[in-house]
């Protein structure tokens, strides 16, 4: 049916394959929150809370906020400093 009207007009492949294109990214998109993202908990009984065990330089985000500002940001130093350290608790300044 979807091949008749394209052969019929074919002005509309475009519109279809950038309908399809974005579809197939929203799903995917969607799938990889659900099974990447600790918010997403799909096993309550053996880890109530994953999100406690994520690692301080484990990438979670899809595109990271610091890869996207740059080493420019007023932040960059602080954000570079505790990706070094072994324990990023220590760099807090507590008052």
């Amino acid at each position: 049916m979807v091949l008749a009207l394209l052969r019929k007009s074919p002005e509309l492949t475009p519109l279809f394959l950038i309908i399809g294109t974005g579809c197939a990214g929203a799903v995917a998109f969607t799938i990889r929150q659900a099974t990447k993202n600790p918010e997403a908990s799909w096993d309550k009984k053996n880890n109530p809370h994953p999100w406690l065990n994520v690692k301080h330089d484990e990438q979670l985000k899809l595109i990271p906020l610091f890869a996207v500002v740059g080493a420019g940001c007023v932040g960059a130093g602080y954000y570079l400093m505790r990706l070094a350290t072994k324990n990023p608790d220590a760099t807090y300044v507590y008052e």
